[in-house]
């Protein structure tokens, strides 16, 4: 087998960190941009990892639809990757799956049901862009002139604003990573002081913490509702509600909190669910999935 990761950041820590987990087992692996795969020769017993971000996923789909048409097995089907990456497909996903969310509207104009939203969930309410990582796009209403604002802000930038209750008062944000099926690292995410956002590129820090059997739970539904073969899920209470499900996880902040090799979790991962593997799906599913127009 021979490894293909289509990412536009090589350089970061995951790719890197995935790509000498594979070298270090012996398998082959390429590093690949978006739009560079027509340089690649055969594609036989190629495996496509993806790693889509908000800014990125347009091109990474084009690329997988290419690859899986030369051959490529590709390890996420386009309906994995589009539910994951759109916050608000995930939330209706994880509803209709009897998982608890945050309650939350879609603006899909700046007076489409705010106020009434506003009045039935008082600020503070998060302002999140439909589509957007590492915090990026996510904003804090501390009251309903400030919510407002954000809406209004969000949508200058052309990005579909999501409102949504704010759950900071029922209990920490967990993260919990899921690979193959089970949870195999657990941490509360603490948000640097003054900050509302938990991530790692933001000053915010992972504290490795005990398992908790109905959290990890929660997580493993989490990720087998959107047909992932690993994830980072964020959840946040007790009970739970789930905030966010990553399909392309970073794991530096919880290698370094949990002391475990996460990239090695992933790769197993990866290639117990690949085509072929036992209990895999088949390669055929995957690439009819991606030939639709």
């Amino acid at each position: 087998m021979r490894l293909l990761m289509l990412t536009t950041h090589p350089h970061l820590y995951t790719p890197r960190r995935l790509c000498a987990e594979a070298s270090r087992r012996g398998l082959a692996v390429l590093t690949v941009v978006p739009g560079s795969e027509e340089g690649i020769g055969s594609l036989d017993a190629s495996l496509v990892i993806a790693r889509a971000g908000p800014f990125s996923f347009v091109r990474v789909l084009r690329s997988l639809r290419k690859l899986a048409s030369r051959g490529a097995t590709l390890l996420h089907t386009r309906r994995a990757l589009l539910d994951a990456i759109d916050k608000w497909r995930c939330l209706r996903r994880l509803q209709r799956s009897h998982l608890a969310v945050p309650r939350s509207l879609l603006a899909r104009h700046p007076q489409a049901g705010v106020a009434r939203f506003l009045r039935s969930r008082p600020p503070p309410v998060f302002l999140k862009a439909r589509i957007g990582s590492q915090g990026s796009h996510v904003l804090l209403g501390e009251d309903e002139h400030a919510a407002r604002r954000g809406v209004h802000f969000l949508w200058g930038l052309g990005l579909t604003p999501i409102l949504q209750e704010d759950l900071r008062g029922s209990g920490p944000v967990r993260r919990v990573l899921v690979a193959g099926g089970r949870a195999v690292a657990h941490a509360l995410a603490r948000p640097a002081p003054g900050e509302h956002r938990t991530n790692l590129r933001l000053g915010g820090e992972f504290i490795a913490c005990g398992a908790d059997a109905p959290i990890a739970a929660v997580a493993v539904r989490a990720v087998r509702t959107l047909g992932l073969p690993y994830a980072a899920v964020d959840l946040i209470g007790d009970p739970c509600a789930v905030l966010d499900v990553n399909a392309s996880p970073g794991i530096e902040g919880l290698e370094r909190s949990s002391r475990k090799n996460l990239a090695a979790s992933l790769l197993d991962a990866a290639i117990e669910a690949s085509p072929g593997a036992a209990g895999g799906g088949s390669s055929d599913g995957n690439r009819a999935t991606w030939s639709q127009p």
